[in-house]
């Protein structure tokens, strides 16, 4: 035999070992570690496998389960009375807890894509309870994880809640607030451009040239905590959906401004409407197997994919997200030439000690309840919150980004033309100011000048 045919032979053998059966594989999950080899026989001989494609229902809400099953390729929506509950990913076990306890499935179970399944019968997995000390053990330990994970849950949440606030009459912890470093995920999509400019209020502008370019980031915070001295030690987490849609500020300074917020912390967005404005809603957003969904009102609204990831240089990232927002040529050009500078004083990492300010604008809106109108507001002002940036490193290029609408009624629609994820820091709230909102009238020939002065931090 050849040495070519050799390699080939091992490399169908390494293939081999990595392409698991769904029966092995499932004999790697925790729930069936280290069993007996009877028990282990029995479960071999009673599971099988299907491939079901998207759309499929595999229980319905109201049903007393058959069988367990456990998905490993593809995901699985969980809805009760048609709205959405949950998403579950690979690996994971569905009915397993209606089988234990002997209730009724509390929602419908359904293939959101074409999925791996393997189910084991009701009556087997009794029958292994009772006769495999090592199922037992590893059902209980199956459970006491997914309490604790409750319990930690339900604890972190009410300690930010109690943390973040004062006695007396209940008074929020004020900023400015950092976000220490930190995963954001940053796409650029292109959308009809009288969409975004309707939303703009009064007092900025979109910036010449963009054609409907914007911004739609998803941050897993980390640790959040203020610098004020009453909130001291106190932090919190969350994951948070924002648009962000380029424009122009008051006197021509480059802004953005965001129309809506989605963290999933009550406390965020408590914090970031009494202090700062900021039009937030509760909404999930969930990351997993290169994905992130957005779910509002229980509703999967849209989702963000990529195939890969691949590192890149700050250099390249400055330089292809300005190339994907576009926009006229002589406003982007100051950028470009200020980052060449800003490349030259960027530590190895792609960290700095200083970046540009970056000024958020929000449009806070409050009824008025004096009068009775419904459309009558008390408060009506644009509010502009300085983002600073503290830190900024680790490019890495999202291969084939793609973002998908799912809901007709979101706001905003479009397709991604690039994304990016990247671990970012920075501080806000340090100053806040009540914007005019009336524009400016200079001219636009500044507007090159003021580009340039805002990036060199001027």
């Amino acid at each position: 035999m050849s040495s070519g045919a050799g390699c080939a032979t091992v490399r169908l053998r390494v293939s081999e070992l990595l392409s698991k059966d769904p029966v092995t594989e499932l004999l790697d999950d925790p729930l069936f570690r280290e069993l007996e080899p009877a028990a282990r026989q029995r479960l071999q001989d009673a599971v099988w496998a299907e491939e079901l494609a998207a759309g499929q229902i595999i229980f319905q809400e109201g049903d007393h389960p058959e069988r367990v099953c456990f998905l490993q390729r593809g995901e699985v929506a969980a809805t009760q009375g048609g709205a959405l509950v949950r998403m579950f990913h690979p690996p994971s076990e569905l009915g397993l807890l209606s089988i234990v306890d002997g209730r009724a499935f509390t929602s419908t179970l359904t293939t959101f894509a074409a999925s791996r399944l393997v189910s084991l019968p009701r009556a087997v997995l009794q029958t292994l309870a009772d006769e495999s000390p090592a199922f037992r053990r590893n059902l209980v330990d199956h459970f006491a994880t997914e309490v604790r994970r409750l319990n930690e849950s339900n604890s972190e949440l009410r300690r930010s809640l109690d943390d973040f606030f004062e006695s007396p009459n209940a008074r929020v912890v004020p900023g400015p607030y950092v976000a220490d470093p930190f995963e954001m995920y940053f796409f650029v999509l292109a959308h009809d451009s009288r969409r975004l400019d309707a939303i703009l209020p009064p007092g900025v502008r979109p910036i010449p040239g963009l054609h409907g370019r914007y911004i739609l980031s998803f941050s897993f915070f980390d640790r959040v905590h203020s610098l004020h001295p009453a909130g001291l030690g106190k932090v919190f987490r969350y994951n948070e959906t924002t648009l962000f849609v380029p424009c122009l500020g008051p006197n021509h300074r480059p802004s953005v401004f965001a129309p809506e917020l989605y963290p999933d912390s009550h406390l965020a967005i408590t914090l970031g409407r009494e202090l700062y404005g900021f039009p937030k809603r509760f909404g999930q957003t969930e990351r997993a197997n290169r994905h992130i969904n957005l779910l509002l009102s229980r509703r999967l609204v849209l989702r963000a994919s990529w195939k890969d990831e691949g590192e890149v240089r700050i250099r390249d990232f400055i330089t292809e997200a300005l190339q994907a927002l576009g926009g006229d040529k002589t406003l982007l050009h100051p950028l470009a030439e200020a980052a060449g500078g800003l490349m030259e004083s960027t530590n190895h990492d792609g960290t700095r000690d200083f970046w540009p300010s970056v000024p958020v604008f929000v449009h806070r809106q409050v009824p008025d309840m004096k009068h009775g109108d419904p459309s009558a507001l008390a408060i009506d002002e644009l509010i502009e919150v300085p983002f600073r940036i503290t830190s900024l490193g680790r490019f890495e290029r999202l291969q084939r980004a793609e973002v998908d609408f799912f809901d007709d009624g979101f706001f905003l629609g479009g397709r991604a033309l690039v994304g990016f994820r990247y671990r970012i820091g920075f501080e806000f709230g340090r100053a806040k100011h009540w914007a005019s909102f009336v524009e400016d009238d200079g001219e636009d020939a500044t507007l090159a000048k003021r580009l340039r002065g805002w990036w060199r931090g001027a």
